[in-house]
């Protein structure tokens, strides 16, 4: 582990080859009593601990537009060496959590309103340089759309898009009920044209691809926020009377 001259009863000076304790890889110490190596190398020293809650769920996932409350409350404790300061930012910039804190207490609450993807994160470091991160991320989508239409339609409309189920998830595969009530519809999957084509969809009951029996559109979709988004609609040719029947969408 250490490179150098023995230890002996008085002073020792060597170059770490490998981390030690709280000692890292290419330490190089000189003349140093064996009792302050040996405390180096037998306790391992620790950054600054983060608590870091919010009252909005990480794990959720919000429509692009929707105004979220969010509080957050962020408590740093001293572990091994005293704190020198805490760093808070956000992307994008938010002005109540872009700051860096370099005196007790260390501790910040603050409540913002988001309404878009989210992530803010919060550096502490101690005195000898010791840091620790920990960031909370929140994911804004804007919604896909599960919705019906007959055989009189020939081409798709936002009004034929919106007036069905919104779907708020992220990009992946995504399975969709469709029931039509004893009418015969023809189901419609439509979704931010960013994601890119489509490459199956799948009856899963009967685990046969449909995607050949399907015509893609373009449309423009008015979105929560105002901005109008591309969005493609993949509408099947065939009418059907659908009873929860479900439908895979993958890219």
């Amino acid at each position: 582990a250490v490179d150098g001259e023995r230890i002996g009863s008085k002073t020792c000076s060597f170059t770490t080859s490998t981390t030690v304790g709280s000692l890292p890889s290419g330490t190089k110490l000189e003349s140093v009593e064996p009792a302050d190596v040996l405390e180096q190398m037998l306790v391992a020293k620790f950054p600054p601990s983060i608590t870091f809650t919010s009252t909005l769920s990480e794990s959720g996932i919000y429509e692009i537009g929707e105004t979220q409350d969010v509080k957050l409350d962020i408590k740093v404790t001293k572990q091994s060496y005293d704190i020198k300061k805490v760093e808070i930012t956000s992307t994008p910039s938010l002005a109540e959590f872009t700051k860096t804190v370099t005196a007790a207490p260390w501790t910040h609450s603050g409540t913002v309103t988001i309404s878009d993807s989210q992530t803010v994160t919060v550096k502490a470091t101690d005195v000898e340089g010791l840091s620790s991160t920990k960031s909370i991320k929140y994911n804004f989508v804007y919604p896909m759309y599960a919705s019906y239409v007959d055989a009189t339609v020939t081409d798709i409309t936002e009004a034929d898009v919106i007036s069905g189920q919104k779907v708020i998830k992220q990009k992946g595969a995504i399975t969709l009920a469709y029931t039509s009530n004893d009418v015969l519809l023809r189901p419609v999957f439509a979704y931010p044209a960013e994601y890119g084509d489509l490459k199956k969809i799948i009856d899963v009951l009967n685990q046969i691809e449909l995607i050949t029996n399907y015509t893609k559109y373009d449309v423009q979709i008015e979105c929560l926020d105002g901005n109008v988004i591309d969005y493609y609609a993949y509408v099947s040719n065939t009418e059907a009377i659908l009873d929860n029947f479900e439908i895979k969408f993958s890219w």
